[in-house]
């Protein structure tokens, strides 16, 4: 029995799978061209709602709550005005002088999880590209917090 070798090249690859060719003969890419990269206003500010993703209470990052808790934290977000949120340039959140919200939970089933005292951070995005940078970034941000019975 014969063993069979097959080198793939383009030349033999279904045409669904060639690989586009330079003038030089190298070959382009072959990464998928789906793939999309998403570029974020440095003026536009970023709310980041976290939790302990990875807890035994959450199922060690499998429940969908925490995710259901991010989109209902957005509509009530849309609620709040932008002066009722606090600058702060402190490093720790609890040396700030942070106003207090007192939100009723309107939402159409009422479920006891979401009463409680969150805390919510706005701030601005920093670019991914500044990120390896040698200098130390100061973020401001603002914050607000919020009560829901």
């Amino acid at each position: 029995m014969a063993s069979r070798t097959s080198r793939h090249t383009s030349q033999n690859l279904p045409k669904s799978m060639s690989l586009p060719t330079l003038t030089d003969g190298r070959k382009k890419s072959t990464i998928a061209q789906h793939i999309i990269m998403y570029k974020f206003d440095e003026k536009d500010s970023v709310v980041k709602i976290t939790d302990k993703n990875f807890s035994f209470n959450n199922y060690f990052g499998l429940s969908r709550r925490q995710r259901y808790e991010a989109i209902q934290m957005s509509a009530l977000l849309s609620d709040i005005k932008e002066e009722e949120f606090v600058k702060c340039n402190e490093i720790s959140v609890q040396n700030c002088d942070i106003n207090k919200v007192i939100i009723s939970n309107n939402t159409k089933n009422k479920n006891n999880y979401f009463k409680g005292t969150y805390f919510l951070k706005k701030e601005k995005a920093i670019p991914w590209a500044w990120s390896k940078s040698k200098e130390k970034l100061k973020n401001h941000y603002k914050v607000i917090e919020i009560e829901i019975e």
